[in-house]
């Protein structure tokens, strides 16, 4: 094929790529512009976790992966989201009261609904491998409310991780 050819294939096909390129661009234009804005509130929490003495030694002084994944874990539990919910007092918001009825129609308790629907929003990640640090990440249209539910996480894992502690020494005692 010589270059005089290419030209002419190129010049063939001009009109269908030039199309498609349009029409990709107009739908990506189109999505952004409609869609709603969402917005991502972070906070960070550090962990301190006191290794036992051989972990200390493995691990050279931090905690072990096994204990920041079960920190993460509890930080994604549906006990923590729980007690954000109870202590933000959602159920007692009419506008998340109404969605609720609109949406499960009745079924199973707001509660458990909201639980849900929490978590699906949420992301806890470690910074880094080997890191102390993590990041609760909630996302929303609402930024007031994203940040909100974002700090009340924080919290309400740190009151979770005070009674896991506790209560075991309560029930022996």
């Amino acid at each position: 094929m010589n270059v005089a050819n290419l030209i002419a294939v190129l010049r063939a096909r001009l009109l269908p790529a030039v199309l498609a390129f349009v029409l990709v661009l107009g739908a990506a234009v189109a999505y952004t512009v409609l869609a709603p804005k969402m917005y991502t509130a972070t906070a960070t929490l550090v962990i301190d976790i006191k290794p036992d003495p051989v972990a200390a030694m493995l691990y050279g002084g931090a905690a072990s992966p096994a204990m920041m994944n079960t920190q993460v874990e509890v930080l994604r539990s549906d006990r923590v989201a729980l007690r954000v919910v109870r202590n933000l007092k959602l159920t007692e918001v009419p506008e998340i009261r109404k969605l609720w009825e609109k949406v499960s129609k009745g079924d199973g308790t707001i509660e458990d609904w909201l639980v849900d629907f929490m978590l699906r929003n949420l992301d806890v990640q470690v910074v880094r491998a080997g890191s102390n640090v993590v990041n609760v990440a909630y996302r929303g249209t609402e930024p007031q409310f994203v940040a909100t539910i974002a700090n009340a996480f924080v919290q309400a894992y740190l009151e979770t991780a005070v009674e896991l502690r506790v209560d075991p020494a309560r029930e022996y005692s």
